[in-house]
């Protein structure tokens, strides 16, 4: 079922939620001619000029699957819990992801960013098997020959506010990125992707089945990274 009104905005309610997250997007992108779709949750918060900042992005590259944003939390000093974890996704924001994106694999974050039609459609949709819909997309977009892109422009997201609201969430993580991986890391293997973006994907998606030997190779490999950009550019 869907309603137009007079601003051309359409709501789409689907009697049969199928395909949870993935089934939704679906449904709704199919349904239109749009080249591109921004993405967002219930919860997302942005700015009127979202589109014309990101929009530009795919039409410089046109092998541009997705773009994600920098997110920040609408609730940070709601308990001591939210502030913790807003405190550590900036920290993340501001100093690790540059790195990690520079030399690592950029993922979708799976909301308040933009992604295109051409890759949907290489990739025939969002897997709707998969509870991580946007790193299952992500790793097969790259795999076609496709780019991911983190751009600087801040959006915001509300963050769990409390224990049982962010071991649900975490569980989620975890069991749908390692759900991912196990599904596809023989043709990530076997792909033309660069090694230092399969390393990547294999660190993304080992930390959530171990953590101890997953937090130290987080710390080596980009040490091995630059220690290789740094001898080569003395030959």
């Amino acid at each position: 079922k869907s309603e137009r009104s007079e601003s051309s905005v359409t709501l789409i309610h689907r009697d049969q939620p199928s395909g949870f997250k993935a089934g939704g997007l679906n449904n709704a992108w199919r349904r239109s001619k749009a080249a591109y779709f921004l993405i967002l949750d219930s919860d997302s918060l942005v700015s009127p000029d979202v589109c014309r900042k990101l929009v530009p992005e795919f039409i410089h590259n046109k092998k541009l699957a997705y773009a994600r944003t920098k997110i920040r939390a609408t609730n940070p000093r709601s308990t001591l819990y939210s502030a913790a974890i807003s405190a550590s996704n900036d920290i993340q924001a501001e100093y690790y992801h540059p790195v990690k994106f520079r030399f690592g694999f950029v993922y979708f974050n799976g909301h308040n960013g933009m992604v295109s039609r051409e890759a949907l459609e290489a990739v025939n949709g969002w897997p709707e098997e998969q509870p991580s819909e946007d790193f299952d997309f992500s790793m097969q977009a790259g795999m076609l020959g496709f780019d991911g892109i983190s751009v600087d422009y801040v959006t915001f997201e509300q963050i769990p506010d409390n224990l049982n609201a962010l071991k649900v969430q975490r569980k989620r993580w975890s069991f749908g990125t390692v759900l991912s991986f196990l599904t596809r890391w023989r043709a990530v293997k076997d792909s033309s992707l660069d090694w230092n973006l399969k390393a990547d994907i294999f660190l993304h998606s080992y930390q959530y089945i171990s953590s101890i030997p997953a937090t130290m190779l987080q710390f080596i490999y980009p040490i091995f990274v630059l220690g290789m950009l740094y001898t080569r550019s003395w030959d």
